[in-house]
């Protein structure tokens, strides 16, 4: 599992991921699917 949960790319890096993402889920593919591919992960929010 990554350690870093993203920090270390870059801003412009992540829109382009976000973009690709919200794109793929346009186009009929769950969430959990694009965030599974992508290798990462939901944030946990009952902590």
């Amino acid at each position: 599992m990554r350690e870093d949960g993203g920090r270390q790319i870059s801003h412009a890096t992540l829109e382009e991921i976000r973009i690709r993402a919200v794109k793929r889920v346009e186009a009929g593919a769950s969430p959990e699917d694009v965030i599974r591919t992508l290798g990462f992960s939901r944030a946990r929010t009952d902590e």
